[in-house]
């Protein structure tokens, strides 16, 4: 669970300054291309999350399982949320098939702003086989968006940056850390 703790200040005339907070549950996670999508869903509903940042949200050839769509599974299933996707790459003339990130967000919060900040400009791959090896030379971004609940603005960040060899730092992954911050 989140806590994000909201100060401002009164009137002079008034003794002290009022704290307010906005409890959020808030869930990141890497879903391996669709790999336990179901449980996903259900973990999600039955922890009744507010805010869902996804990454290896796919479609199609690069789907775990060829042809599902995630995001689209996963707006149908989750219809108390509204969901963003930005796709990162996509298979040469092939929509279907793509890669991106995509946050889900109780429809109790109103979308104000979304950006998408690039760290390897969006692009077609080639296919190859379903075994695609997603390395550095890949296109990333960071999903941004504000939202807004009660009069209070929240940003949330949706970043899938490379991973290095044996999940450790490498130039382009300390590069791509660099460019969000």
């Amino acid at each position: 669970m989140l806590y994000i703790n909201y100060t401002r200040k009164l009137k002079k005339e008034q003794e002290s300054d009022i704290i307010t907070f906005m409890i959020v549950k808030f869930l990141q996670l890497n879903i391996g291309m669709g790999m336990f999508l179901k449980r996903v869903i259900k973990f999600i509903k039955v922890n009744d999350i507010h805010i869902v940042n996804l990454q290896e949200v796919s479609g199609g050839k690069v789907s775990d399982k060829q042809g599902v769509d995630c995001f689209k599974n996963l707006k149908r299933s989750l219809d108390s949320y509204n969901g963003e996707l930005v796709r990162s790459w996509q298979i040469e003339n092939d929509q279907s098939s793509y890669f991106g990130n995509a946050t889900f967000f109780k429809k109790e919060f109103a979308l104000n702003k979304k950006e998408i900040f690039w760290l390897k400009e969006f692009r077609e791959v080639p296919y190859y086989s379903s075994d695609i090896i997603i390395d550095d030379t890949f296109p990333r971004c960071a999903l941004f968006l504000q939202l807004k609940r009660g009069g209070k603005n929240l940003w949330i960040v949706n970043a899938h940056l490379t991973r290095g060899e044996n999940h450790k730092d490498n130039t382009e992954k300390l590069s791509q850390g660099k460019k969000l911050f």
